[in-house]
Order: structure tokens, then sequence, then C-alpha cells
């Protein structure tokens, strides 16, 4: 599943002190993802780099990351990771089954919001493939 997204928009890529740039996109994809019925949490500011919102459910939570970039495609990007609790464990396929498809429904998600005339140059990846050449592995939808 391809869950880290770059792309190139418009957005204000100029941050404040003690705020990251990005906050009115990922305000955007926050009540964008609230809107498609995801419940997840208000914008946070990570440690002045990035923004970060989470879907929290029992067993697992659902962590995107909005970050400025500026390396040309890859402007901003978006992670999305999915974590386990412990609990996980104790039912262990039941759990991320259904951890996996909503992973994939909230992906699909971001890409319908990523689908508005603001953003262009949208690529997908796998978090490996990112890792080792996210200028050749990518795809145009998750």
């Amino acid at each position: 599943m391809k869950t880290f997204v770059s792309f190139e928009s418009g957005f204000s890529h100029e941050g404040k002190a003690g705020s990251p740039p990005g906050k009115k996109l990922a305000q955007y994809l926050n009540e964008g993802l609230r809107n498609a019925g995801f419940q997840v949490s208000v914008p946070q500011n990570r440690e002045d780099w990035a923004w970060d919102f989470l879907l929290d459910k029992n067993c697992y939570r659902i962590e995107s990351m909005v970050g400025y970039v500026n390396d040309s495609p890859v402007q901003w990007l978006i992670t999305t990771h999915l974590h386990f609790s412990f609990w996980k464990n104790l039912f262990a396929s039941s759990v991320k089954i259904q951890a996996e498809s909503e992973l994939k429904s909230y992906c699909r998600a971001i890409h319908e919001l990523l689908s508005d005339s603001r953003f262009q140059t949208v690529r997908w990846y796998d978090q490996r493939d990112f890792d080792q050449n996210a200028t050749e592995k990518w795809a145009a939808s998750p």
C-alpha cells in the first residue's frame, strides 16, 4: 500500500516563528478527512518542522505528517503511518484487516482532496520505495 504522497501546490511554504510551513494545508486536509467521516485530531505542530494529526482507534492509530520538503517535484510530502497498540496481539487478524482497510480508505480520501486544481505532480509511494529512490518508484494513486 502506498501511504506517502508528494505534490506541488501554491499553499504558502512560509512558516512563522514556532510554526512550520503548511498550517493552512494541514487544516485543509484535516477538514477534508473529517468531512469524509474520519475522526482525526486537529493538526499539531511537530517540533517546528511539520504538522501532524491522528486517527485513534482502540487497537491502532493512523498518523499523518504534512511537511514542506522543497525538492521539486517533491515540494510537499504527506507521510501516513499505521501503528498498532499492544491489544493488536490479542486480536491480531481481525484488527489488522480492519486497520488496513481503514488505512486504504483514509489514503483514498487524501487522494481525493489532492485532486483539486491547487495540487500538481501528485505521486504516491510505498515508504520503502520513497526512502530508497523516490524519483523512480511512484504511482498516480495510492
